[in-house]
């Protein structure tokens, strides 16, 4: 299966200016349809009775409860800024946003991407920020944190997603646990270990269990004076590869910035193949990553992922430790390149996907389920002629080798082979060797 996908990607750019003006709603946020997360004075969320709900979270709560009569209250923080993020439920996305307030004692300024706006003492103003299609909208307020920013009102206009279209966005981000369950190649957390696993936290099993509150920690206690490192031993040897991995959810510290990918045949020999050290998340909004095809340059049965940096260069004896919540190792096959290219090129929000790309994403999700590989069966004489190749064989994926019975003569003829059945059509060398005591009579 082959599509082509930068067909698809330019149509549905294409299309986007129609999707914006469809079916676009304005939201209104006051302090009458706001209600507050339970806390005390200070809080870091609150939610609106607007339909879809508009929800508002500042970090480390520097929201100020007590005003609500007549309006909301943002505090910069101690630190001399905060942060606010919009957030929808899951099928919308936000198209542009404002903020109506003015400063309490003293000018207080938002800043989004590019865009500022300074709220000037006992002076209205408003604050917006257009074109935008996400899933969330964070911006920094910075000030003095005792005169805080009123806020009178917030508006948000957003888009719905169809139901084909949040159905397909669905879908394809499931597509990294689907690979994972079907085709990992490190399915048994007993196939990883470490040079420097903390012993007081996290454990090798939460790499992949699911879940995104549990995750590996290297050592920052009894750590060695050398690189920290993640070693796998993969169900097969492979010379293409896929990683994944979400960040830990407690925090946003000791993301790794630079890894060194290592490849061995013996789990004690490694050859170093490439570093990557760009492009890896530290923004404390993206919690995972999933690499590029990464080309090994050989076939190896291990790998090994060490860490030289990391977001906050924590590090104990000379050398950063890092965490990882899951981590997943991808084989690479036709069916999974072409839906890993679909997954890297998805639009911020389902509401932006074609109609050509839904069909995209429908087509490749039928070969990603698939469960069978095209085995082709080559035979050969002991002395190295060929001899003939069967047609492909449809065989389940990962299964025992099964020579086709027309291809066999037992009665004269002993068979060995030379090669598995993983998880990509592959090729079955059959030699066959004349039993002692029969010759070929010409």
């Amino acid at each position: 299966m082959k599509r082509t996908l930068l067909f698809f990607f330019a149509l549905f750019l294409m299309l986007i200016s129609g999707t914006l003006s469809a079916g676009a709603t304005e939201l209104t946020c006051t302090p009458s349809n706001g209600t507050y997360a339970s806390g005390g004075n200070y809080v870091n969320s609150i939610t609106f009775s607007t339909t879809p709900a508009v929800t508002v979270t500042a970090s480390a709560n520097n929201m100020d409860k007590r005003l609500t009569d007549t309006y909301l209250q943002w505090h910069s923080g101690t630190s001399g800024s905060s942060s606010y993020t919009i957030s929808l439920p899951e099928g919308y996305t936000i198209t542009d946003f404002s903020v109506t307030g003015e400063a309490n004692t003293s000018a207080q300024t938002l800043t989004y991407g590019s865009n500022s706006h300074e709220f000037a003492v006992g002076t209205s103003s408003t604050f917006t920020v257009t074109g935008l299609m996400s899933l969330s909208v964070t911006f920094v307020l910075t000030g003095a944190n005792a005169s805080g920013l009123k806020i009178t009102e917030i508006k948000v206009t957003v888009v719905q997603a169809t139901a084909e279209q949040t159905t397909a966005y669905n879908t394809a981000l499931n597509w990294i646990p689907t690979i994972q369950s079907a085709d990992g190649l490190v399915k048994d957390a007993s196939k990883y270990l470490s040079n420097a696993k903390e012993s007081s936290e996290g454990s090798y099993a939460a790499l992949l269990d699911g879940d995104y509150s549990t995750y590996f920690h290297s050592a920052y206690n009894n750590a060695p004076a050398e690189d920290h490192y993640l070693q796998a031993e993969l169900t097969e040897a492979v010379s293409n590869v896929y990683f994944y991995f979400k960040k830990r959810k407690q925090n946003n510290a000791n993301r790794p910035t630079s890894i060194t990918i290592w490849g061995s045949n013996d789990g004690e020999s490694f050859t170093e193949i490439t570093t990557i050290n760009s492009g890896l998340p530290t923004d404390a909004g993206i919690i995972d990553y999933l690499s590029s095809k990464i080309s090994l340059g050989a076939s190896y049965n291990y790998l090994r992922f060490t860490v030289t940096a990391t977001n906050n260069g924590a590090a104990k004896n000379g050398h950063v430790f890092f965490t990882f919540s899951e981590f997943y190792i991808l084989p690479s096959t036709t069916e999974i390149d072409d839906a890993i290219t679909l997954y890297h090129s998805l639009p911020a929000a389902a509401v932006l996907l074609s109609a050509e790309e839904i069909n995209a994403i429908d087509a490749a999700n039928t070969e990603l389920l698939s469960t069978t590989v095209n085995v082709t069966y080559e035979l050969y004489e002991s002395d190295g002629t060929t001899l003939v190749a069967s047609e492909a064989v449809v065989q389940n994926k990962n299964s025992a080798v099964d020579i086709p019975a027309t291809m066999t003569e037992k009665t004269y003829y002993d068979y060995t082979t030379e090669g598995t059945i993983g998880n990509s059509d592959c090729t079955i060398k059959v030699v066959r060797t004349l039993k002692p005591g029969y010759v070929i009579s010409l």
